[in-house]
């Protein structure tokens, strides 16, 4: 951000917290990486595996003709996106049950607006 060109245009600087996915202004004069963290990188196969149900009822809901189309993103270890030309159209979650230590599997899928 540093080197981009002031009086050619106003900047802002936002960063997304992708634990809670709030989006918060930055300063663009903050030069420094003071809040840095290393994030553990999923295991791609295991999650895959792990939620291979929940991927199965996801696609079944797409058509034939679409499904080689569709890109699924690992997210974390508990989470998998399911996009469409880069719009996200579904998210298969894990987590535990309400008021029980049952692992629990959440599909939200967009909402379709006209």
């Amino acid at each position: 951000m540093t080197w981009l060109n002031t009086p050619a245009a106003q900047w802002e600087l936002w960063e997304l917290s992708e634990s809670n996915e709030e989006i918060e202004q930055r300063e663009l004069a903050d030069h420094g990486n003071l809040a840095t963290w290393l994030a553990r990188a999923p295991n791609e196969t295991a999650v895959r595996e792990h939620f291979s149900n929940a991927i199965t009822r996801v696609m079944a809901l797409v058509p034939c003709e679409m499904r080689t189309a569709i890109e699924q993103k690992v997210r974390s270890g508990l989470e998998i996106g399911f996009l469409l030309h880069g719009l996200e159209f579904a998210r298969v979650r894990g987590g535990y049950a309400a008021n029980w230590f049952n692992r629990d599997e959440q599909i939200a899928v967009a909402d379709r607006r006209e």
